[in-house]
């Protein structure tokens, strides 16, 4: 399923979602099913009384933590999973399988094998879909559909990545492959691997971005008078996504932080809010380094790119790719006149000059 928001573009798996909740369904159930029977929990209760975090509770929580696993139903358990895992874990909605994809325009590199400083960022572009201009977009454009970008020929592009979910991404620059620079197939590769994974690592949520350097081949935007369909037909940007089978992502994902256990359960229960308190005091105490080293990190030079980029290597097997699953999207950059003839507005910036190049020290 393919939306478009606040010029932010997301592609999404349904599918996928459910099955990554059935496999979660699967465990509750299965956890659920180990407790015993109230009259038989001697061994449950000596199991937490013999965690070495068990004498850091107050009496009063010990013995809430006792009646706790004395007084438990199966219904209790899978209540308590099902609130953590689905709904604290964002895994009711299926919007933990969208990868999310925004385009920030930028300077273009000369492809010379020289390295240059990574290049800033001129502002989010905007996108339109194809489909909310059938009177002006140019046919070969309506029957690919996707979205409009403003681009012009001075400039290059930011792609970023982001999400929940691991997707093997390709990404076409007119009839190119842009990540390896050789025709466009319509198959994932391995070797050589003509693909990247998204969002990429680490794996945290709150870094959970890739940028990717893009710069179109010249000529594969459009022509300003006529929108030829044989150049709108063959310019544009291209993705084709494919997302990690359901059964790889719960497993990476350590089941979500799900126990494996009904003995995990109940030490998960009682012990977390006491570790996450001593957590958020390291991090406390930390705080005053962690400025330090940002800081230190701010100052540092700018990383450097080329026009050409190594692609990273899959850490995942072949086959756990889903290409069952494979969806593709399309992105119809334009100039400026372009533009403004199939929306009748104006794009929001002016294009890249020869001073924002030599102000950026760039050729």
């Amino acid at each position: 399923m393919i939306t478009l928001k606040d010029d932010t573009l997301s592609i999404t798996f349904p599918e996928i979602a459910g099955q990554v909740r059935s496999i979660v369904e699967r465990q509750i159930q299965k956890v659920a099913a180990e407790l015993p029977p109230a009259w038989s929990r001697a061994d449950l209760v000596a199991e937490v009384e013999s965690s070495p975090n068990f004498p850091k509770l107050s009496p009063a929580e010990q013995e809430a933590a006792r009646t706790k696993v004395r007084t438990w139903t199966p219904a209790h358990v899978e209540g308590w999973l099902r609130e953590f895992a689905l709904n604290r874990g964002g895994l009711s909605t299926d919007a933990f399988t969208a990868l999310n994809i925004k385009f920030q325009r930028t300077t273009r590199l000369p492809d010379d094998g020289q390295t240059y400083s990574t290049p800033s960022a001129w502002g989010q572009l905007p996108l339109r879909s194809v489909d909310d201009f059938a009177e002006t977009a140019p046919a070969a454009w309506l029957r690919k559909g996707g979205v409009i970008m403003p681009l012009a020929r001075s400039e290059a592009l930011w792609i970023w990545f982001s999400s929940r979910y691991r997707f093997a991404v390709k990404i076409g620059a007119g009839k190119l492959n842009a990540l390896s620079g050789e025709p466009w197939s319509a198959d994932l590769q391995r070797q050589p691997q003509n693909y990247l994974v998204a969002p990429g690592p680490p794996w945290s949520e709150n870094a959970d971005v890739l940028r990717r350097y893009v710069a179109l081949p010249p000529g594969t935007d459009d022509a300003v008078n006529g929108l030829r369909a044989d150049r709108a037909d063959a310019g544009g940007i291209q993705f084709q996504v494919v997302p990690l089978r359901a059964e790889s992502y719960y497993d990476e994902e350590g089941g979500f932080f799900l126990p494996r256990t009904i003995q995990q359960l109940f030490t998960n229960l009682i012990f977390a809010p006491m570790l996450s308190a001593q957590l958020a005091e390291t991090h406390r105490r930390h705080e005053p380094w962690m400025e330090k080293f940002e800081a230190r990190q701010a100052e540092e030079p700018a990383p450097e790119v080329t026009a050409r980029q190594d692609i990273e290597e899959d850490p995942y097997q072949f086959a756990e790719w889903d290409q069952a699953q494979t969806v593709r999207c399309c992105v119809h950059p334009c100039d400026s006149s372009v533009w403004r003839q199939i929306t009748g507005t104006n794009p929001p910036h002016p294009a890249l000059a020869a001073k924002d190049y030599q102000e950026a020290d760039i050729p």
